[in-house]
């Protein structure tokens, strides 16, 4: 029996339509690379060296609009100490850099504005830095990561407010970026989250990470 090519061209639309329906299993531990974007970066002032920076204290932002919030998660570690602040309250702290402090954030989070805000101490002189993973998710929509990039502030002055969603940090440096969190010198991957390398992402099997990076669309 031959079958006409009309024939043949319908089964194969048919079986290609089926294909699109069937699931797509997530691999539950995504590589940095294939999220758009990249791993989250070390970052610090660029007003210090990059591996002498002196003792003293910076502070970082990021600003990002969410929807009706559904979960959000952060991921952090900082080289002496880190407390960390989202939409102005204390969340946690930490100080020890070679493990990533886990918090869930859900319950600080807005629907509109909002800011993740992190007081670093660099407790002596030598290589300082911040990294972050930071996701969230609005209702009927993906995750989305926010981590540490280029994107984010910092400034060497405690200023009033200054962790609030609604303060004016467009006085603020960018960044310094330092590298790629399990890459960067002198950390590389020394950092560890729950025994997993710092250079691997953790994504829940059934979420897909999309990457916010424009800083005209952040702040």
């Amino acid at each position: 029996m031959t079958l006409s090519r009309s024939t043949i061209r319908g089964v194969v639309l048919l079986l290609a339509a089926l294909a699109a329906a069937l699931p797509v299993r997530s691999n539950p531990v995504a590589r940095a690379a294939e999220i758009d974007g990249g791993e989250a970066q070390w970052i610090w002032t660029p007003e210090q060296p990059d591996a002498e920076a002196p003792a003293g204290t910076c502070y970082f932002r990021k600003s990002f609009g969410l929807g009706q919030p559904e979960s959000g998660q952060i991921q952090i570690t900082a080289d002496d100490g880190f407390e960390l602040f989202v939409n102005g309250r204390l969340v946690g702290q930490g100080d020890d850099w070679h493990r990533l402090a886990v918090f869930d954030i859900l319950k600080f989070l807005n629907n509109g504005r909002n800011v993740v805000a992190v007081k670093v101490n660099n407790a002596q002189p030598g290589a300082a830095g911040l990294v972050v993973r930071l996701t969230v998710k609005a209702k009927g929509n993906t995750d989305v990561s926010y981590s540490s990039d280029g994107t984010w502030k910092v400034s060497t002055q405690e200023e009033p407010n200054w962790n609030a969603a609604r303060f004016d940090d467009s006085k603020w440096s960018p960044v310094r970026l330092l590298g790629e969190l399990g890459r960067a010198e002198p950390w590389r991957n020394g950092v560890q989250l729950n025994g997993v390398g710092g250079g691997r992402f953790a994504v829940a099997p059934q979420f897909r990470v999309e990457r916010i990076a424009r800083p005209d669309e952040t702040g």
